[in-house]
């Protein structure tokens, strides 16, 4: 093994050891809670390392200190110069003073909207650089799982493919120093899994599920032996296809950022013009002291820059995570309950609920409230169908989980096969796979303990939402028939599961990415809907005004 002679920089490799050191604190406070269980403590602990950099957009007040700011922006790998802070920040300054003057609000008024662009500055160069970070980390992964896939499959060795993939990054970057410090691990440790934790190095701050498959690859291969050739090459195009959808999921929401920016900015503009119509038509008024006029103003503007902040911190996604948004005890419930509804049951539940609306339909019958009638009619018809509609919103929302986790299990299950048989491999993806496939698992390495030879167990798993994601259906097929060897050749079989579940890896991208352009493209609803009750009232006082001055001719 050749000698690994470049370095990284010191102050490169010393942040990563300081993180490190956290980790190591971090993972001794989650173990001494009693309550978390070891998976539980895994999930929590990577999902502390995954958010690495995106809590780093709190605290605004320290940051509006520039030396908090250029230290928060150093965190990134990236400095900062004065000149460009003052710049966002007398921007953002003058933008205020310009609406509070376009609006005739009072000064008080236009104080606090100057007062709310200090705290917004912060955020808008805070989230120029880590968009900048998380565009980096994502690059740098895919780079690093291409040349890694390439050596491991030319030297079939863990260290030697490490050494080869660190020569492509620059020394000071934070991928060169996470290889430099895996590889020292390796040479240097003594522990029975030092591969595994050797890559563990690497995975823990670029977590990312591919990587973590990938890894797992590695290590079976290098202790079983055997070719990985197929699966490297199927890896290859996973990852190609992820990259490619990743990227224009980025330019997506680069457009969609810019399409709400101005949208924004409309709704400001708009918002101008019942103020101007006002003082064309009432004789002698003056806005600024209207306290209504003050009022709307001010919360359309807080609006306005609540919401930017919002879709900045949205277009500063780790691109790396396909973690969901759901805990994992609010997955497992919703699974619990789900396979377990009793309609009849729950429909006499509904029916005592439903009461309440009986109640109010009676008390509008006597106060002869007809408004108060409709609100009853309203709530007993909900009341009522509570169950079906609570059944709904289950299914709904464990259909979007496993979208996901479905494809996660079947690339864990596809590398395991290739030196486990069928029931290890289910008990190994049941101990880190995601809650809703942990339950659907249990479920289904019980029903095989009872049945061994019987195809029901299969069958029978996440059966329910088959209509939804029909590809369930054919993976179970496949490993029913691979279980009791009945379905040919078991590398084709492995092959087959394979590729499939290429297809579903990017179909769960997609919708991932979707939904997240969905959450973006609503940002800006609630500053429109502010934006229009301010110009209804606007309307309204206007109304008032012009009534109020035609009765005094």
């Amino acid at each position: 093994m050749g000698k690994f002679e470049l370095e990284p920089k010191p102050d490169m490799l010393g942040m990563l050891r300081e993180e490190k050191a956290k980790r190591k604190k971090e993972e001794k406070e989650i173990q001494s809670k009693g309550e978390l269980n070891e998976s539980k403590a895994l999930e929590e602990h990577k999902s502390v390392n995954a958010r690495k950099g995106e809590g780093r957009l709190k605290n605004t007040v320290r940051c509006i200190n520039p030396v908090n700011l250029k230290h928060n922006v150093a965190l990134f790998g990236y400095d900062l110069k004065v000149s460009e802070a003052l710049f966002v920040y007398l921007g953002m300054f003058a933008v205020s003073i310009i609406v509070a003057l376009t609006y005739h609000i009072s000064l008080l008024s236009g104080f606090m909207i100057c007062l709310t662009s200090l705290f917004v500055s912060p955020y808008i160069i805070l989230a120029k650089y880590e968009k900048k970070y998380q565009a980096g980390r994502f690059e740098d992964s895919c780079q690093y799982m291409d040349q890694m896939l390439y050596s491991f499959k030319e030297k079939q060795q863990i260290p030697a493919a490490i050494e080869a993939t660190a020569e492509l990054f620059p020394k000071d970057s934070e991928m060169y120093a996470c290889l430099y410090e895996s590889l020292q691990y390796y040479r240097t440790s003594t522990d029975i899994e030092v591969a595994k934790n050797a890559l563990n190095i690497i995975e823990e701050k670029f977590f990312c599920q591919r990587i973590a498959s990938m890894h797992k690859l590695f290590v079976k291969q290098q202790n079983s032996g055997g070719n990985c050739s197929e699966s490297i090459k199927n890896m290859l195009r996973d990852k190609n296809t992820w990259m490619r959808n990743v990227k224009k999921h980025q330019m997506d929401v680069k457009q969609l950022f810019i399409a709400t920016c101005f949208a924004l900015v409309a709704i400001v503009a708009l918002g101008v013009i019942t103020p101007y119509l006002i003082m064309g038509m009432i004789d002698n008024i003056v806005i600024s002291e209207m306290t209504v006029m003050n009022v709307e103003c001010v919360l359309l503007i807080f609006g306005i820059y609540g919401s930017f902040v919002k879709i900045l911190k949205r277009t500063c996604e780790n691109w790396l995570m396909q973690n969901s948004s759901t805990s994992a005890e609010t997955v497992k419930k919703q699974y619990e309950r789900f396979v377990t509804y009793d309609e009849k049951k729950e429909q006499k539940t509904s029916l005592l609920w439903s009461f309440i609306g009986v109640a109010v339909m009676v008390a509008a019958f006597i106060f002869h409230s007809s408004f108060v009638g409709i609100l009853g009619i309203i709530l007993f018809l909900l009341l009522l169908n509570q169950h079906k509609i609570g059944h709904h919103l289950d299914r709904a929302s464990l259909v979007k989980e496993l979208q996901v986790s479905f494809p996660t299990w079947l690339t864990e299950m596809s590398l395991l096969l290739q030196s486990s048989n069928i029931v290890n491999a289910l008990l190994e993806t049941s101990q880190t796979a995601m809650p809703v496939m942990k339950a659907a698992l249990d479920m289904l390495i019980a029903e095989i303990h009872e049945k061994p030879e019987d195809a029901e167990p299969f069958k029978n798993f996440l059966a329910e939402f088959r209509r939804d994601i029909p590809e369930i259906q054919a993976s179970m097929n496949t490993l029913y028939t691979m279980s009791v060897g009945t379905g040919g050749d078991y590398s084709d079989q492995i092959a087959s599961l394979i590729e499939r579940n290429s297809d579903l890896n990017s179909k769960a991208d997609t919708i991932k990415n979707e939904n997240s352009i969905t959450a973006l493209q609503a940002m800006f609803r609630m500053p429109m809907l502010l934006g229009m009750v301010k110009m209804g009232a606007d309307m309204v006082i206007m109304m008032i005004l012009t009534f109020a001055q035609a009765g005094s001719l």
